[in-house]
């Protein structure tokens, strides 16, 4: 942040540092506060998966991230119908625990950031047309 000024009082000593305010600073917090709330949902869901698979529970289709083929397990990630990665592993080379863990250190790691801030952008998109939308029906 530019053109900070401090005000240093010597009676009180109090240090205060006013910046101002940035209307695009505003904007990349509320951006990356949103990146980091899908990070958690994705996060929440590798969870149910793995969960699933510890108590042995039947998972929606909508929820389900490995899908076993006859040779082959496909892994899909996604936010909502977005996709954010998908890919194949011999079936059996891996546990799908193995697999989901994998799946949530890669989110830790930042491997799905750039997909993930694509699905964050084209929604925010959405939901500013939604809103245009909207409000010129009044």
């Amino acid at each position: 942040m530019t053109g900070c000024k401090t005000n240093k009082t010597e009676d009180k000593k109090v240090s205060l540092n006013f910046c101002g305010y940035d209307k695009n600073i505003a904007k990349a917090t509320k951006f990356n506060d949103k990146v980091a709330e899908i990070k958690k949902k994705i996060e929440a869901s590798i969870q149910k998966n793995i969960n699933a698979i510890n108590e042995k529970a039947e998972l929606a289709n909508s929820i389900r991230m490995l899908q076993d083929t006859d040779t082959h397990t496909v892994i899909t990630l996604r936010c909502g119908a977005y996709k954010i990665f998908q890919n194949t592993t011999k079936k059996g080379e891996y546990t799908h625990l193995h697999i989901l863990n994998s799946l949530k250190d890669m989110l830790h790691q930042g491997d799905f950031d750039k997909e993930i801030i694509a699905y964050a952008k084209k929604s925010k998109k959405k939901t500013s047309k939604t809103a245009t939308d909207t409000s010129s029906a009044e």
